[in-house]
């Protein structure tokens, strides 16, 4: 699904097998959720919902060149961009790194 500006949307199974109907079950009560709170019409919503995917689908890597590249444009310099990007990033929610079998099995079992 193409969104706004340039970031690209995919839908990923939740469970191994899923063909993602899972997905779209959360994202239906999700919407009629936030129907029901915002007054909005599903299109809007549907808009608005695919576009904080988006937004939340980009790596770290790709946020913080376009926050490099923001600040610059403000007239910030390397030595501030740089602290002030270090400490947004603790803040910020980005997709995570992909990671390795190697990896989960150290996270499940240390």
């Amino acid at each position: 699904m193409q969104l706004a500006g340039k970031w690209q949307l995919e839908r990923h199974a939740l469970i191994p097998g899923d063909t993602g109907a899972r997905a779209m079950t959360a994202d239906t009560e999700l919407l009629a959720h936030l129907q029901i709170v915002t007054g909005l019409d599903r299109p809007r919503l549907e808009k608005i919902v695919d576009e904080v995917r988006a937004w939340y689908a980009r790596d770290l890597r790709t946020w913080v060149r376009a926050r490099h590249r923001e600040l610059q444009r403000s007239g910030f310099r390397n030595p501030e961009i740089f602290a002030r990007i270090r400490q947004e990033a603790r803040g910020i929610l980005v997709r995570p790194a992909p990671l390795s079998e190697r990896q989960i099995r150290r996270i499940v079992y240390g």
